[in-house]
């Protein structure tokens, strides 16, 4: 019974951390770029943009600043969009169909 309930826990301890989402923080330094940071823990810089809604893409990064940085890569996937990214659908107005349809042939001086 005590090894069951053992193997058990250390299932679960397992699977939780794998299922974990992986962040670090870093303190922006002076001179330090988006690139530069995104190089140094191997993600890419837009997947560092997607977890700071506060950074601007062409602004650069003021010192102290702390940026939350993905460690592993299902956590970089993501599907997180900025809202002025995410493509609103337009809605066609329903068609109305005809009811019937009724013949008329034109005659002389008819207008």
């Amino acid at each position: 019974m005590y090894r069951k309930c053992l193997v058990l826990m250390v299932f679960l301890l397992i699977s939780l951390q794998a299922v974990a989402q992986q962040f670090t923080t870093h303190a922006v330094k002076e001179g330090e770029t988006l690139y530069g940071i995104a190089k140094k823990y191997r993600v890419t810089p837009f997947n560092i943009l997607k977890f700071n809604k506060e950074l601007k893409k062409d602004a650069p990064l003021r010192p102290n600043t702390i940026l939350v940085i993905p460690l592993d890569s299902k956590a970089a996937e993501t599907d997180i969009v900025p809202s002025d990214m995410v493509k609103k659908k337009e809605v066609a107005p329903p068609q109305e169909e005809p009811v019937e349809f009724k013949v008329h042939r034109v005659r002389k001086r008819e207008t």
